[in-house]
């Protein structure tokens, strides 16, 4: 468990996450970067503010 009480996804969900919410919208760029691993097993971003995103 995170410092902030919240879980991380085990190895193998983050394997089947068809959609991943990124709510830090500044730093979704970041989060992309470090989740490839998500993107390249068809996972898609979301990205909820400013305005709503689907990369």
């Amino acid at each position: 468990m995170l410092p902030t009480g919240i879980s991380q996804l085990s190895s193998s969900l983050q394997d089947e996450c068809p959609r991943a919410l990124i709510l830090p919208w500044n730093i979704a760029d970041e989060v992309m970067s470090q989740n490839k691993d998500l993107a390249k097993n068809g996972s898609t971003f979301v990205i909820a503010v400013p305005e709503l995103k689907l990369t």
